[in-house]
């Protein structure tokens, strides 16, 4: 019987990061640049939250309507306690973790410092490979 798993073998390793003092338009470019739909959100280097595109797009139509979006900074806008494991936590963990959580991402940390991400995207692609190799 195969072990399962740990998050550090499947996850995206040095993900994308923003600071919190920057615009979500600056964030919406970079997610778009990256074909990403989450980014991490640092402040002064230290992991500060996560922002999504769904995040955007609610800080988007409000802004709408309050004032420049250009205004808007991500750290008003993310997440500031996002759903963090270490690199060696089991993949069946995270997974059902973020199932029962309804959340799209996990930020990979060790010993504090940002190292991976692991999103439903990724989470697919696992249970692609998995499946195919059942075939």
């Amino acid at each position: 019987m195969k072990s399962i798993p740990t998050i550090k073998s499947v996850m995206t390793p040095f993900p994308h990061a923003i600071e919190s003092e920057a615009t979500i338009v600056t964030a919406r470019k970079m997610m778009s640049r990256h074909s990403i739909r989450h980014l991490p959100v640092t402040e002064h280097g230290n992991l500060y939250g996560i922002i999504s595109d769904r995040d955007l797009a609610v800080a988007f139509s409000l802004g709408a309507h309050v004032q420049d979006e250009s205004k808007i900074l991500v750290g008003d806008a993310c997440t500031t306690e996002p759903y963090t494991v270490e690199v060696d936590e089991r993949l069946d963990v995270v997974a059902h973790h973020m199932a029962e959580a309804h959340i799209g991402s996990a930020l990979v940390v060790q010993e504090e410092e940002l190292v991976g991400i692991f999103t439903t995207t990724d989470a697919c692609r696992v249970l692609g490979d998995f499946l195919k190799n059942l075939a």
